[in-house]
């Protein structure tokens, strides 16, 4: 078990023991929020039940102050005082009903002239608004006429461009008789043109038959072009297909469609369980099991021993690896990985204190001995100690397999570099695609998912100890290192370029092929065409032209018969449309006589009009007279009837104080007996409120403790 399992262990365990009281804090917190609900619904009914009993205090207290005031001020006064009072009131309001009638009397005598004032005032306004309707209707009248006379002034103009638009087309036929007659003497020559043009049955023929030789010509070229160039797309395909084989046995390991930094980042924040991981990443086994193509020189340089690897071995095992996992580091958004003389370095000294503390890191058949997992002291002296090789570095990572259960297929220099890298290949496979035991701690650090949000470079190199333990040791720092080793692509980009410049040949070549198929397709429609033209040619001339150009001649000699007709019948319209203007212009001259009459009538309503509106004025001012008293006496007896309804009030206050006061100490010892009652009832429920307000605030600072203790025990956590 490595350092990450054993605190994870430890993680786990610690957690059991917090859990748990915190899930009975939890569930403390939760009884005590029922019982403060609960309580603080208790209080608020006990608080509006206090708010009914105290607005009822102040009704009772109000009502009995007014029955005091009402006792005082009659044993101030005297009952006799306010009978007197009485009296004068009802004298008073006398006085006031008789200067109210006086003045109705008056108001309804100058309501009655200003009623008749009115009516006078409504006759004279009719007769204005008579007078007024006559002067609209003799202007309508005029305006009328008015447009009669624009529309007959219309009518003649229409009229004489009407005559003048069929002078013109009169003028524009006998154009198309002159035109027509022209073109009828140039078709006749034409058609005599043509009928001596005419070929024979032999010329046609002959003719037609070149064109069918050069055709059948063309289509056997283009078809030799296009085999020509389906034999060559053929061979670019197998060329193609053929370096695609060579990517795929390239060393390179392939990882299934979800295995993404987003999978192992759920993993670790706990949205997915490391069984589903597993499930996810486990189908690389599989995409990876092939055997790998390496080159002649890997398969001859014989490994004398794989503990003692020379300076050369070790940078060529190293960028090896580190070949196979920068691709991967590229998908999963991680630095690359760089292999340096010091990566070489520090590498070798941590085998070299391996070998020194002969410590055995895996069980050994070979030994029957235990495996004591990483060398904690020697590493931490190697990472920790100044000077070590390790100094410059702010990070440092180990990543530990077994290599005696493959190394043990081989034997004494029967291996070559070739079968190391194949063991290696093995290993990272393993790692990367079988790692649930260990949390997928192996393949995080290969794949640089837990070091590259911290450090910008990451340097790496792979070494193997005296005990057959393979070591793939990390260093991290954000300081670029020189003098990097170049990392092998494997010859991958040259075939890449190689296969883009055979798919831009075949591109190119399908274009081609596209245009012969298209060039062939039109020849095939030529040769049909002129197979249909020597039928024609074997039938004799075409006799089309000749037949065109005399259905052309006959089509004219038509025409010009039509249009003689359309001549005669458009000299008939324009005598017509001659005599039309003519009349018109009588119509207009009517038309205007009448609308100087209606302009006479306007005048004489005028002048009736301005007469009558001096009487109008008269009678208004005699309403507005009559308008005035009224107003005057309707604010003379608003007073009167402010008076009166105030005199009524007094009265009635007197009575209703008399009518209170008999009874009244027998109704104010009533409600004192009700407002000791109340109070009796208001100090109860006040004892009951204070008594609730207290529980819910006890409930409330036991939780807040309780809230306190819980935020400490998952702060500790």
């Amino acid at each position: 078990m490595d350092n990450k399992e054993i605190v994870q262990n430890d993680i786990a365990d610690a957690q059991d023991k917090v859990q748990k009281p915190q899930q009975n804090l939890k569930d403390e917190i939760k009884n005590l929020n029922k019982d403060i609900v609960k309580f603080t619904k208790l209080k608020n009914e006990k608080e509006s039940e206090l708010d009914n009993l105290l607005n009822l205090q102040i009704s009772l207290q109000n009502e009995y102050a007014k029955l005091v005031n009402i006792k005082e001020k009659i044993s101030n006064e005297g009952e006799e005082s306010q009978k007197e009072e009485l009296e004068r009131n009802k004298k008073s309001l006398e006085r006031v009903e008789k200067s109210l009638h006086e003045t109705e009397l008056q108001w309804n005598d100058n309501h009655r002239k200003l009623i008749q004032a009115k009516k006078d005032l409504n006759n004279v306004e009719e007769e204005v608004s008579n007078i007024e309707k006559k002067q609209v209707n003799a202007k309508d009248s005029s305006e009328i006429i008015k447009r009669d006379v624009e529309r007959a002034d219309r009518k003649v103009k229409i009229s004489y461009e009407d005559w003048m638009r069929k002078k013109k087309e009169i003028e524009s036929t006998e154009k198309d008789i002159a035109q027509c007659k022209d073109d009828i003497s140039s078709k006749k020559k034409q058609l005599e043109k043509e009928k001596d043009k005419l070929p024979t049955t032999d010329e046609l023929v002959k003719e037609v038959q070149k064109k069918i030789d050069k055709n059948l010509g063309s289509i056997d070229t283009v078809q030799k072009q296009k085999d020509e160039l389906q034999s060559i797309l053929s061979r670019l395909v197998s060329a193609i297909e053929k370096e695609k084989n060579k990517i795929d046995l390239l060393p390179q390991i392939r990882i299934p469609k979800d295995y993404t930094q987003v999978l192992f980042e759920n993993f670790d924040y706990g949205k997915i369980s490391r069984e589903e991981v597993a499930d996810i990443i486990s189908p690389g086994l599989e995409l990876n099991n092939k055997k790998l193509d390496f080159s002649e020189i890997d398969d001859k340089n014989k490994i004398s021993d794989v503990t003692k690897l020379t300076l050369q071995e070790l940078i060529e095992i190293s960028t090896f690896v580190a070949s196979l996992l920068n691709p991967l580091r590229e998908k999963m958004g991680s630095r690359l990985i760089e292999v340096t003389p010091d990566s070489i370095q520090f590498t070798q000294a941590v085998v070299d204190r391996y070998n020194q503390d002969n410590w055995q890191t895996f069980y050994s058949q070979k030994s029957n001995k235990l495996g004591l997992g990483h060398d904690i002291e020697g590493l931490s002296d190697l990472w920790n100690q100044t000077p070590s090789v390790f100094e410059d570095y702010d990070s440092k990572d180990e990543e530990l397999a077994n290599g005696e259960e493959y190394f043990n297929e081989f034997s004494d220099n029967e291996m070559t570099m070739a079968d190391l890298k194949a063991v290696i290949y093995r290993v990272l496979v393993d790692f990367l695609f079988n790692d649930t035991k260990n949390n997928f701690g192996h393949l995080e650090t290969l794949l640089g998912l837990n070091k590259s949000k911290d450090y910008s470079t990451h340097y790496m190199a792979v070494g193997i100890d005296n005990n057959l333990a393979i070591h793939f040791e990390f260093a991290y720092n954000n300081i670029k290192a020189n003098g990097s080793y170049v990392i092998s692509d494997f010859g991958k980009k040259n075939i890449e370029v190689k296969i883009n410049e055979l798919k831009a040949e075949q591109a190119g070549n399908l274009i081609k092929l596209s245009d012969l198929n298209s060039q062939l397709e039109n020849e095939n429609k030529n040769k049909i065409a002129l197979e249909e033209e020597l039928q024609n040619a074997q039938k004799g001339p075409d006799m089309t032209g000749i037949m065109k150009l005399e259905d052309d001649l006959n089509s004219l000699n038509k025409n010009i018969s039509v249009l003689q007709d359309r001549l005669r019948g458009k000299n008939n319209l324009s005598e017509l449309v001659r005599e039309e203007w003519i009349k018109n212009k009588g119509l207009l001259r009517r038309e205007e006589n009448k609308f100087e009459a209606s302009k006479a009538a306007i005048t004489a309503t005028e002048i009736e009009l301005n007469s009558i509106k001096i009487d109008l004025s008269q009678k208004e001012k005699q309403v507005e007279k009559y308008n005035k008293s009224e107003l005057e006496n309707s604010e003379q007896l608003n007073i009167l009837k402010v008076n009166y309804e105030t005199i009524q009030e007094n009265i009635q206050t007197i009575l209703d104080d008399l009518k209170e006061y008999n009874g009244i100490d027998q109704k104010i010892e009533e409600l004192k007996e009700k407002l000791i009652n109340n109070e009796k009832d208001v100090a109860k429920i006040t004892a009951e409120y204070n008594d609730l307000v207290v529980k819910v605030q006890s409930y409330q600072n036991v939780l807040e403790y309780k809230e306190k203790e819980l935020s400490n025990l998952q702060d500790n956590e």
